[in-house]
């Protein structure tokens, strides 16, 4: 992933400038913290908080961009604030430096926005992408036109299919397992899970479809409704 390699890349020589930087200014006083040492505590304690969040309680989510938009927003105000420092410091090898550290900066900012556009308008985004727009399983759930329609992914399915959706019981809620199966014994109600797995929020995927036939199963996805209804 390139966006990660660069952001990885990019993080990491901030933190180091920054690290040194404030150790050389002797600024490391925790009684009164400089505004940079905050922004660097900040990073640190959501990259641990992060770390530990998708290794203990939700490791089926997946690390993409948007999750370390707060990282990325500081990083960017670090990088600044200590480029700027090194212009105004005077020597001249920090100044040039620093401006051809904001010139590729800046070149990288241009060449990712320009792709974002350009795969846009090419693909879409998000819902409306066209991975999404073609997948075989919400073609199935159109074709249904389910009254009542449970998933892992509620926003999909009404934004996709216009249908109802209820989202799938959560972890140990035994009482919305048990009203989940009674909704399923109505007519036109089914269960849609994308993927082959649920995060680590809901109920694990074999207690939800215990029970239940399946009348769609691809790569992309499972619908089921309960035996016996129409």
């Amino acid at each position: 992933m390139t966006w990660l390699t660069g952001f990885v890349v990019f993080g990491t020589l901030c933190l180091v400038v920054s690290v040194y930087m404030i150790w050389g200014q002797g600024k490391l006083r925790w009684k009164v913290p400089s505004l940079e040492l905050l922004f660097l505590a900040s990073i640190i304690v959501y990259m641990i908080l992060l770390g530990i969040s998708l290794t203990f309680f939700d490791p089926n989510t997946t690390l993409y961009d948007r999750i370390l938009i707060p990282v990325y927003i500081l990083l960017i105000i670090l990088f600044v604030s200590q480029a700027g420092k090194a212009v105004r410091s005077g020597q001249v090898i920090l100044q040039t430096l620093a401006l051809i550290s904001l010139g590729l900066f800046l070149i990288w900012q241009i060449h990712s926005g320009y792709l974002m556009i350009q795969d846009m308008r090419k693909d879409g985004q998000g819902y409306a992408s066209l991975v999404w727009r073609s997948a075989m399983i919400i073609k199935e759930l159109r074709e249904l036109q389910s009254s009542l329609v449970y998933s892992n992914d509620i926003t999909a399915v009404y934004f996709l299919t216009g249908a109802p959706a209820c989202s799938i019981p959560s972890r140990d809620d035994q009482m919305a397992l048990t009203v989940m199966r009674e909704k399923l014994k109505q007519e036109n109600t089914v269960l849609a899970i994308f993927g082959r797995k649920v995060s680590g929020e809901f109920m694990p995927y074999e207690q939800i479809i215990s029970g239940l036939l399946p009348i769609y199963d691809q790569p992309d996805g499972v619908i089921l409704r309960m035996s016996g209804t129409p």
